[in-house]
């Protein structure tokens, strides 16, 4: 007879808990993009970090990776909260020394990775002093078309002051979706200027 032994759920807490901190990650959600979630993660940036300007940061970095799960995330779930169906993600916050890595996760649809590939590359190389004008020629088009913002990644490079970094894996379990990463480096001592 063969012995089957359950996995022992403490020590698997007790090994993530000492993976998070060997790489200062300091926050961790998995699920739905809710009200809820943003509040805790509100209470969280103004708890950890002292410098308030990036505190308002590093939350509105949260919010729009947030609102990208919320509307574009494949996996959806109802929320109780929201009287609705909502997308469902990962959001993670390491906090180095330096800077911050806010790092966001969902499925999305394969059709959409040339579209979310070429939107990235596209705002990664406008020049730091051109962000300003080109969000405020997309927010026209907004107005305009009535329609999404396309400013989002816009958005976070503006936030952050830096370029922005993404991913997407396959997955055989989930032939129809990848899973999609975007990453953004804050750095404490960044002061806005564009």
């Amino acid at each position: 007879m063969m012995n089957i032994t359950t996995p022992n759920p403490s020590k698997s807490l007790k090994d993530f808990k000492n993976y998070l901190q060997e790489r200062h990650i300091n926050f961790v959600f998995q699920g739905q993009m809710s009200q809820d979630m943003l509040a805790l993660v509100a209470a969280k940036m103004r708890k950890n970090e002292p410098d308030l300007l990036i505190s308002k940061r590093l939350f509105a970095i949260v919010i729009e990776l947030a609102q990208n799960i919320h509307h574009y995330s494949t996996e959806r779930a109802y929320c109780q909260h929201d009287k609705r169906e909502v997308g469902c993600g990962l959001i993670m916050i390491e906090k180095m020394p330096t800077r911050y890595y806010i790092t966001a996760g969902n499925w999305v649809n394969p059709e959409n990775k040339e579209i979310i590939q070429n939107k990235c590359d596209k705002v990664n190389i406008i020049k730091k002093e051109d962000l300003r004008e080109y969000y405020k020629q997309q927010r026209r088009v907004i107005r305009k078309n009535h329609s999404g913002g396309n400013i989002g990644f816009v958005d976070l490079i503006r936030k952050s002051g830096s370029p922005l970094q993404i991913q997407f894996f396959e997955d055989e379990s989930k032939a129809d979706s990848l899973f999609y990463t975007i990453r953004v480096c804050i750095k404490k001592n960044y002061r806005k200027q564009a």
